[in-house]
């Protein structure tokens, strides 16, 4: 016969793999359940796929050319020093001609924006079905985040062909 004092005696032990595999069913149900957001996937650039000559053909009138430019701090002259400048943001189209678009002595991506739907509205009324197509033309020097700041600045205005100017030599280096 068993007394009170033996039953308390025993020890309750708990199994833990069940539990375990109850946590691991629950993450993996999460993991698959949730969707990520995958802001890459939204910018689509239009990248030469041939190795071709380059031309500098601005007949289209619908081009857009962005440039971001490393420049000396009192001048506009371009800087070959990373220490010594500044990023310079110029905007228009090849044939007219280009505007500087900064305050205070720093880029103004709301000029650009503003610059961008003033172009998309006279393009609209020009060319109905016909895009803007712009082109960023960056110099090495600059800091990435002027280049990011650009491109959403374009793809804020709702332009989705946008492309990225590359140097002669580098597609001649790097084409097969």
């Amino acid at each position: 016969m068993l007394l009170r004092d033996d039953i308390s005696k025993e020890k309750v032990k708990m199994d833990l793999t069940p539990m375990i595999d109850v946590i691991f069913l629950l993450l993996i149900f999460f993991m698959l359940s949730a969707k990520f957001k995958t802001i890459e996937a939204q910018i689509i650039s239009n990248l030469p796929k041939t190795h071709g000559t380059l031309s500098a053909s601005y007949k289209d009138a619908s081009e857009i050319r962005v440039f971001l430019s490393w420049c000396n701090p009192r001048s506009y002259q371009c800087s070959k020093n990373p220490q010594i400048g500044r990023p310079v943001l110029k905007c228009g189209d090849p044939a007219i001609g280009f505007k500087l678009m900064e305050r205070n002595g720093r880029p103004d991506y709301n000029m650009l924006i503003d610059f961008l739907i003033k172009q998309k509205v006279e393009q609209a009324g020009r060319n109905a079905g016909e895009g803007i197509k712009v082109i960023i033309d960056a110099q090495p020097l600059v800091p990435w985040e002027h280049v990011i700041k650009a491109l959403d600045a374009v793809m804020s205005v709702g332009i989705k062909d946008v492309s990225f100017a590359a140097k002669e030599d580098l597609i001649k280096k790097y084409s097969p």
